[in-house]
This record gives structure tokens, sequence and C-alpha cells, in this order.
């Protein structure tokens, strides 16, 4: 017996082999000793070693002592170990049958349960145990797990809390209490419970994975790559913090590494579904669609129907200017999901694109049914939804959404509704408030910002005009100008121009919220060759985003900037009055340009804005507006050259000059040294 207990003495230490050699012992005294069979099973269980050795004399003590909750217990325990959960799960319940009090078999019972999946039994048996001591802390941390995954945040925290209030050291109950906190939507409480799991583990690859990925959440995109990339140092076999990594390089930006560290995790898991989407989305973000448009389809062979799948092939066609495949792939996204916000209203790009409005417009009111309600969408609007009835003696309010070059661009819409003898109150934005006052069948101009959402008889949002009032591409509204300003403030500007050249505002880059914003901009770079054609005079038009590159290259570039002096739209669009010519990308200058009727060139990307259709050098909606198209995806230098050729046909029939030196030749060999 005295061997038995410095055995037992030696496990407590974690000493299994010299356990092990003391029960080994006794059963040389006295082979058929059931308990030392036993603890030696124990013994071999606890250190993982020689668990075969563990089944043997587990199963002679059951042999010796038949039924003994404890031996049943200890046999479970090793069939768990080996993943014979089933197994395992048919011993602990023998062990209760025995001892319906037995608290080490109902926890055993209970953790295999939820690891077969039987959440509902296993949370009934951490409940029986917290009947009996109320504060056995990994129970309630079990049954908080539980809770997590069945999306009950709330009682998993009290039950994590309860658990810590037990045993406030255990860097797990934090981590825990993390992740419920962070389904509750409190993600700073999250990171603040996984730094305090961290700080209890400093090595612990998985709080770090974990804390990287509430960093993730929160935005702090840099702290979560510092996380993952420290967990990886700690554990490189850690998947989850490889795949969280190539989600962090994504957001970041840096959509190379992202490929490599997606590269890496596909080398080991090629069948994870998730990770060859994100690959192939981080490719088409690098412009590489003809690789993205493989990676999807391969998506597709491990998954047919797959709908993100589906969606990425429709994106890269569009990009790609195939859009009767976009419209294939985005159709049967809509056949995989049918309430697919998203995959209608990408189909309905393509359809207006296409010119087929009757059916894009109908597709685009999906925008409704997104997350991301429309800009200025704040409040559920209490009255109804105008749906073409008589406006007659009828107030409307009409929503502006979306960006200002949107609102810009349907404003010419409101004409039509004070036909109708509507009063129309608009709901604008603060740049633009000034401009649309300026339409003669706008009553009242109200404020994103304003007390707007009581008002009128009717509402409608700007963007549903076009379906409500059944535009086809023969019936739009192309009369200009609809903002009118002051001849007086144009004079203004107009004599601040050089009177001997033809004055030209440039802008290169639009709001960077707009998802697509990096493909339509520019770098001021490539139009700086505009500015070096003699007889010509450059003025910038950008304001915000994209102003620093003029400030970075003010002191080689001729370009004059009075945007300091812009407070609004207004002023704007006053000095684009008095410029002979606006040359910009795609942005809300283009609308205000083409609004006004002011000499407009507009260049466009490859897989420009669905409203500028396909092949047109002119613009159904703005007749002052001539379009210059990429021909190529991103070739920027092709579009300026067309644009240079334009503007040189343009100053030689002004003042041709007899044995002048080609200046487009010039602007060429200038562009190409950049």
């Amino acid at each position: 017996m005295d061997l038995i207990r410095e055995g037992v003495r030696l496990l407590s230490l974690d000493e299994c082999a010299k356990a092990v050699d003391c029960f080994e012992k006794v059963l040389e005294r006295a082979p058929d000793h059931p308990d030392a069979h036993h603890l030696i099973a124990v013994s071999c269980l606890r250190s993982g070693v020689d668990l075969d050795r563990a089944e043997r004399h587990v199963s002679r003590a059951l042999q010796l002592r038949p039924g003994e909750a404890v031996f049943k217990n200890t046999q479970g325990s090793l069939l768990s170990a080996q993943e014979k959960h089933r197994e395992a799960l048919a011993c602990f319940q023998q062990a209760l049958e025995t001892n319906p009090d037995y608290l080490d078999a109902l926890f055993n019972c209970a953790h295999v349960s939820r690891v077969l999946g039987q959440n509902v039994a296993a949370l009934a048996l951490f409940d029986r145990i917290l009947e009996k001591v109320p504060d056995h802390a990994e129970s309630l941390n079990a049954s908080g797990v539980i809770f997590v995954e069945s999306g009950r945040p709330g009682l998993a925290r009290d039950r994590f809390l309860a658990a810590l209030e037990q045993d406030p050291l255990r860097p797990e109950y934090y981590l825990n209490l993390a992740n419920a906190l962070q389904a509750l939507g409190d993600t700073d409480e999250a990171i603040s419970n996984a730094q305090t799991a961290l700080a209890l583990a400093p090595t612990s690859a998985e709080a770090l994975n974990n804390l990287g990925s509430f960093y993730l959440e929160q935005g702090s995109l840099e702290d979560a790559r510092h996380c993952f990339e420290r967990s990886l140092e700690l554990d490189e076999t850690s998947l989850r913090a490889l795949y969280n990594l190539g989600v962090c390089y994504h957001e970041i930006g840096e959509h190379v590494k992202s490929v490599e560290i997606y590269d890496r995790f596909l080398a080991q898991y090629p069948a994870v579904t998730n990770a060859a989407l994100n690959r192939a989305n981080a490719l088409f973000k690098l412009g590489r669609y003809d690789e993205a448009l493989r990676q999807f389809d391969e998506v597709l062979d491990q998954a047919p129907g797959h709908h993100a799948a589906l969606m990425g092939l429709g994106h890269g066609y569009r990009r790609l200017g195939e859009l009767a495949r976009a419209s294939d792939y985005y159709a049967a996204a809509i056949r995989t999901q049918p309430a697919s916000s998203a995959a209608h209203f990408a189909l309905s790009l393509v359809l207006l694109k296409q010119g087929d409005f009757i059916r894009g417009w109908r597709h685009y009111e999906w925008r409704f049914a997104s997350n991301d309600k429309p800009q200025g969408q704040f409040l559920q609007l209490q009255t109804p939804d105008w749906s073409g009835e008589p406006l007659e003696g009828k107030s409307i309010l009409v929503v502006g959404e979306q960006g200002l070059g949107d609102i810009v661009h349907f404003c010419r819409y409101l004409k039509q509704l004070k036909a109708m003898g509507a009063k129309v109150i608009m709901v604008s934005a603060p740049e633009l408030d000034e401009l649309v006052a300026t339409m003669n069948c706008v009553d009242e101009v109200i404020p994103r910002t304003g007390p707007w959402y009581m008002q009128g008889d009717y509402h409608v949002y700007l963007l549903s005009l076009p379906f409500k009032l059944r535009t086809t591409l023969d019936t739009i509204p192309a009369e200009c100008p609809y903002f009118i300003v002051d001849e007086d403030r144009v004079q203004y500007w107009r004599a601040r121009l050089d009177p001997g050249r033809m004055n030209i505002g440039i802008a290169w880059s639009g709001n960077p919220k707009q998802a697509e914003n990096e493909s339509r901009s520019c770098p001021l770079t490539v139009l700086k060759p505009i500015s070096d054609l003699a007889g010509v005079q450059v003025y910038s038009l950008q304001k915000n985003h994209g102003a620093e590159q003029l400030r970075d290259h003010a002191a080689s570039y001729d370009i004059i900037d009075y945007t300091d002096q812009f407070a609004t739209y207004y002023d704007t669009a006053s000095f684009m009055k008095a410029l002979d010519l606006v040359i910009t990308v795609d942005t809300s200058v283009a609308h205000v340009a083409g609004a006004i009727n002011a000499r407009v060139w507009t260049i466009l990307w490859f897989a420009h804005c669905w409203r500028y259709l396909r092949h047109r050098t002119d613009s159904p909606w703005y007749p002052s507006m001539r379009l210059f198209r990429q021909r190529r995806v991103g070739d920027w230098a092709g579009v300026v050259d067309d644009v240079l050729a334009a503007l040189q046909l343009e100053l030689d029939q002004a003042q041709p000059v007899e044995g002048a030196v080609s200046l487009i030749t010039g602007a060429r060999e200038e562009s190409g040294r950049r």
C-alpha cells in the first residue's frame, strides 16, 4: 500500500514514468491488484505515452472489478484520447449508470457530447453539474462555449464571467469571454480580454491569433498583422493564423503578399474553398484577371454552384469587357441565391451598360435589399413610396443617394416631377445644395443632415426615378444645362484666366470610398503632358483626395490651382463654366461640367461605369461631353495620347503656325519619361 501511495504522489507531480514503476512493483507482488492496473492506465493516459499499454491495464482492471465507475471513466477518457468518441460516450454513460452523481464522468460525458455535435445533450449535462456545483469553473466555461456557438453570446458572457470568478488566471477563459464580447459587438472589451489572456500566456499562438482577429474586425490592420505574424512564429503550423494573415494583407491592400500567403495555405490544404476564393479576390485586386478567373473556376470545380465564385467570374468578365459572359454568371448566381441583392445589382450594371434600360432599372432596385443602404437613408420614411401616382397638388420628397456625381447626374429628373404638378423637395448633399437650388423645378432643398424624413405626401429615391419613369435609351432627359450659375461669377473667373491660351481644367481622382475608384482614377503624372502643350494653360479642379499629388509637384508642373477658393460645387461649376474645356476622369467633376453644359472630355477606364454605355464617343446624358476610352485594361497612356491628338488638332485649327514642330510628338516624349 505504501507503493500505491507513493505512485499516486508521483502521479500528482506529473512524474508519470516513476509512478508506473511503483504500480508495476505492486503488480509483481499482487498481479491481480485492480487499482494498480487502473493507475498504470491513468499514468500512461496522462503522459500520452503507450496508450495500447493503458488500454490493456484498464481492461484488466475492469475484468477484476466489473462495472467500477472510476475504471469506466478512465476507459472512456482513453477512447476519447484516441478520438473514438462514440465508444468513449458509451463508457461515460455506463459509469453514470453505476454512479449518477459521478462529477468527472458527467463532465466527460458532456465534453464528448459536444465533440460529437450533440450540443443540447451536452448543455443539459453541464447544467446538471452546475446544479450540484454552481461554481464548477470548467462547466461554466464549456457551456459558455456552446452558447457562443449557438448564437447566444449574452448567456455565454455571463458563464465566462462566472468561471473567471472561480479561476481568474485561466487564459482560455479570457479568450472565450473575448469571443462572446466580440459577438455582442463590443470589440474594445474583446481586445482588452484577449490582451489579458496573452499577458497570462505570452507564448500562446492561439491568444495572438484571436487578438489579431479582433484587431482585424476593429480595422487596426497593422496591429492585426503583427499578431498573426507573431502567432506563426510561435506555431508555424497554425493554419488559422496563416489564413487570417492573408485576409489582413488583403485588407491592408498588400495583395501580392496576400496571394503569397494563400499560396502557402493552399499548398497544405488545397481543398479549402474560402482560401482559394480569397486568393482569387486578391488576384482580381491586382488586375490579374485571367489568373483570378482560373482560380474562380477551380473553386467551382470543387464546389459547383458556389455563389461567391459565380459572382467573382461575373466581376472578372465585366472588368474584361465580356459583358455577355458576365451577365450569364450573374444570372447563374441569382439562380443559386434568388434573393442575392449583390447579384441582382451587379446584373443591373451589365444590362444598363448594354443599353437594356427596362430590365436594368428593375434589377437596379435591388440595391435597397443590400445591407449597405443608399447614403441618406438614415430613418424609415413615414410617407408612401411614390409609384407613379398623379402628383398634381402633391408634394414629393426626393432623397439624394450614393455619391455626389450620382446626385448631380439624376437631378435632371426633378423637372419631370415638377411638370407633373408636384411640389419638389430635394434632400441633397451639403456640397451640392447651392447648385441644386438653382433649378427652377426645385421648391425646397433640404440637406441630408436636416430633419427631412417626415416631409412630403410621397417620397422617392433619386436613382429610382429612371425606373419609375420608365426611361429608355431613347427617352433620356438630356436637356442641359439644368444647373444655372450666375454669369457675374463666371466673368469673375474668366478675368483670371489666360486670354492668350486655351484654358483647361483637369481632375484625376474620385472619392477613395467608391469601390472602383482605384481603377477609374489616374495619377496626375498621366495628365501632365496636357500642361506641356504650347498654347494651353492647365488649372486644377482636384479637391481633397488626390490634391496632394499636385502639391508634391507644384514646383515642376505648370498647373494653376484656385481650388482653395472653391467652398462648394457652385464655386467649382462657376469656374468650369469660364474655362474653354474640362478634362477629367469619371468623377463628380465630369457630371457637374455636363450638367452646366460646360465643354467636358471624360477619360474612362476600361471597365467604366454603365452610364457611358459601350463604344460611344458621346454621352446620351450630357450633350457637351466627349468620351475617351481605354482600349486595354490600365492603359492610361494610350487614352491620354488620344486626348493629346484631339487637343493638337484643335490648337492647329485655331492657330496654324507654318513650319511648327509637332507639339504632340513632344508631349508623347514627355509622357514616356513618366
